[in-house]
């Protein structure tokens, strides 16, 4: 199935849980891991996180982790879950700052997610929080949230040489023709990069008040309460802090 959908351009995520089943993804070569709680939790310990960092420049964790809160609140029984999303989470993050010390940058890949349906829709920056409040930077978790978030689900012929190459020529293009202009939403999905403020990309705009680059509790009011202003595609969807109709 990963190399038909490859062939024709597209990706695949898949859900798991257990390191067994994330070491078999990864031999399939599968672009995208969700969830991921037992990532540290059976006798492969660290050797499961080294071989992702060999394929990371392919298969990102998407750890959901905002999933196995929301799920511990509602019953007692995922409690042990929420408990081993936590320890693997961090422990990728310590992964990667000891790669990151030896010149090995993003030894794992990852994006932000929320298994769309297990939660509430609107509480998205929930995961964020929850990335932050674990320890990462809040510089890497911005960046997870737009544009890895991109990089994580964009078509195959985004990839590689190839990919750079159109990239550089939308941002090129963009300036030359205003092609961006009406483009219909398939084409803003699909053919417009999105993630990042440049020209040739998406519109896509979120705008926060507060502070998200200071303690932990300034990041949570910015992203959980601060949101001020929406754009999508270029058309405007919140404004000072009310919907626009």
């Amino acid at each position: 199935m990963i190399e038909c959908a490859h062939s024709l351009g597209v990706k695949v995520a898949a859900h798991a849980h257990t390191a067994e089943m994330i070491e078999q993804l990864l031999d399939l070569g599968v672009d995208t891991i969700e969830h991921g709680a037992e990532v540290f939790l059976d006798q492969r310990g660290t050797s499961l996180i080294k071989k992702w960092a060999e394929v990371s420049k392919k298969t990102f964790w998407v750890p959901t982790l905002s999933v196995y809160y929301h799920a511990s609140k509602r019953e007692s029984s995922w409690s042990r879950e929420w408990e081993k999303a936590q320890i693997s989470f961090k422990k990728v993050l310590e992964f990667r700052d000891a790669e990151a010390t030896e010149g090995r940058l993003e030894a794992v890949r990852i994006s932000c997610g929320g298994d769309t349906g297990a939660f509430p829709h609107g509480e998205n920056g929930l995961e964020m929080v929850l990335m932050r409040k674990l320890g990462a930077r809040w510089e890497d978790v911005l960046a997870w949230g737009t544009i890895k978030g991109w990089e994580c689900v964009r078509g195959m012929e985004w990839e590689g040489s190839q990919g750079d190459a159109k990239i550089r020529d939308a941002q090129i293009q963009s300036g030359i023709d205003g092609r961006f202009n009406g483009a219909p939403k398939s084409a803003l999905e699909r053919d417009i990069p999105f993630g990042a403020v440049l020209t040739g990309w998406a519109a896509d705009l979120v705008g926060i008040e507060g502070n998200v680059d200071g303690g932990m509790e300034d990041f949570e009011a910015a992203i959980i309460q601060g949101v001020r202003f929406v754009m999508k595609g270029g058309t405007v969807y919140l404004r000072d802090g009310k919907e626009v109709s």
